[in-house]
């Protein structure tokens, strides 16, 4: 940050309740240390600062959050831990859809905000961490996103073999008029109004911009590798201007909170 001084979001870590990114034996006690280490060492700098933390919606978070909440309580610490609560709240497949409840596992996706806020109340309630909607603290869906795939005449920018099987297209064949068609333009123009109706919820990031070119890495970019727009690009260009416009009506987003 003192090489790159315009920037004031800093994401602590990534996925922190995953095992492919923090060691279990490290667990919810360390990554707390780290974010209160962080947070103090980023709030002595002059400027604006945003402590992001990070959670996958898979990997028990609700689990991870709750012990992150009791060893901060252990810690007799004054100060917050984070401005931000940063969760990625992808969809056990690119085929669900956003709004969608998932009472029965441990996943915490978009649809389960309402779970989502009561395990950080439980977390966090009488310390000095604000909960999300409170002194200016909020939730960021820092990842977020819905897999494609490749139609034949871009199939040569990428390489490899699709590894997920619940791939959809940019926009359907029938979307114009079929009903029940799941399609990449349909989950985003679900899921960002969604996120808007949601509270506490302040910012949403569709991951990424770009495709891999690898098929077995990650491709729900609005743009082909080869750089040129996905049919899904202007549905979401709309959908973005249509909440900063505020023009969206919450009683008719499916799985938005009521009241």
């Amino acid at each position: 940050m003192r090489r790159l001084p315009l920037i004031s979001d800093v994401e602590i870590w990534n996925e922190a309740n995953s095992p492919t990114y923090w060691p279990q034996e490290n667990g919810p006690e360390t990554y707390a240390a780290l974010l209160a280490r962080c947070y103090d060492v980023l709030h002595a700098r002059p400027g604006p600062t945003n402590v992001i933390s990070s959670t996958a919606s898979r990997h028990d978070p609700a689990g991870f959050v709750f012990a992150l909440g009791v060893s901060y309580r252990l810690s007799g610490r004054s100060r917050p831990l984070f401005d931000t609560f940063g969760h990625n709240p992808y969809p056990e497949n690119s085929a669900e859809a956003p709004w969608v409840l998932h009472p029965d596992s441990d996943v915490l996706a978009e649809g389960d905000y309402e779970t989502l806020m009561n395990v950080l109340q439980t977390s966090f309630t009488g310390t000095a961490q604000p909960l999300p909607g409170q002194r200016g603290v909020g939730i960021w869906y820092v990842e977020d996103g819905f897999q494609t795939v490749a139609p034949p005449e871009k199939r040569r920018f990428y390489r490899g073999r699709e590894n997920d099987p619940h791939a959809v297209p940019a926009v359907a064949s029938g979307a114009a008029g079929g009903a029940g068609d799941v399609d990449q333009a349909t989950q985003l123009r679900d899921a960002v109004p969604l996120a808007y109706c949601q509270p506490a919820v302040t910012g949403f990031l569709n991951f990424g911009l770009l495709d891999e070119d690898r098929l077995g890495g990650w491709q729900a970019g609005l743009l082909w590798r080869d750089g040129t727009r996905k049919p899904s690009y202007d549905t979401f260009k709309a959908v973005v201007a249509e909440v900063r416009r505020k023009d969206t009506d919450c009683s008719k987003v499916r799985g938005a909170p009521k009241g």
